[in-house]
């Protein structure tokens, strides 16, 4: 016998009989017939000149020459599945271009360090990243990761909470002093984004819904940092 005529498939069909005990055990494991389990026992033994099992009653018992080549079988089952480990990781490295989407405060003050982390761990990514307050569609593929301010996220997405958003309401102090004593919310002059921004959460909102219509929204604006900048400059309320 040379040692090239013994094939892996050998192998494969007397370790499923060493583990089931049976002919109709190993063929279930491996997905065959019967007939074809036992044609397999059979010309390996022929192969290798010794009886590898004891045939009884209530199935196949290892022989002490089975034994030997179970140990055999089971080194060289362990080769083949940690090279198959081994291929399929480094085929299924991570590999190609990630879109991300963030509110552009959040991204320059929070994700860009994250990003770069992100970047080392994983040269081979490409980061492509969108710094906009407004929505890109998920469905549409219009990105691949969306960072959002909002407590009722889309039932079609997975997502996780990563921080609380704290919104304040900020007035100019000329503006404030030059107000009518007593003014109400509705009649001050206010600077802010309009209701479908993703700056107005729910939260954020609840100035808007308690004074509804909003009378004098003296101006909008989609850009948050001239939101934040606008009430120093001017007269007026801003959040």
């Amino acid at each position: 016998m040379k040692a090239q005529d013994i094939a892996w498939d050998d192998f494969r069909t007397m370790l499923a009989v060493c583990r089931e005990g049976t002919l109709s055990g190993a063929a279930r494991l491996l997905g065959v017939n019967h007939s074809t389990v036992f044609r397999r026992v059979n010309a390996l033994e022929d192969k290798l000149g010794v009886r590898l099992f004891e045939r009884l009653p209530e199935g196949y018992a290892m022989t002490e020459a089975g034994e030997s080549v179970r140990e055999a079988g089971e080194r060289i089952e362990d080769e083949v599945f940690g090279l198959s480990r081994k291929l399929v990781g480094r085929d299924l490295g991570l590999h190609g271009t990630l879109r991300v989407t963030a509110p552009d405060a959040f991204a320059i003050k929070r994700l860009t360090p994250l990003l770069v982390r992100f970047s080392k761990r994983y040269p081979d990514i490409r980061l492509e990243l969108s710094m906009a307050n407004h929505y890109l569609d998920l469905t549409r593929h219009e990105t691949d990761v969306a960072i959002r301010a909002t407590t009722t996220p889309p039932e079609t997405v997975i997502g996780r909470r990563l921080c609380a958003l704290v919104t304040t309401v900020y007035g100019a102090g000329s503006y404030l002093e030059s107000s009518p004593p007593g003014q109400t919310m509705e009649q001050h002059a206010w600077l802010m984004p309009p209701a479908c921004s993703p700056l107005m959460t729910p939260e954020s909102n609840r100035l808007q819904w308690s004074c509804r219509p909003l009378h004098r929204a003296a101006v909008r604006s989609l850009d948050r940092r001239r939101n934040e900048t606008r009430p120093r400059a001017r007269p007026g309320s801003g959040t």
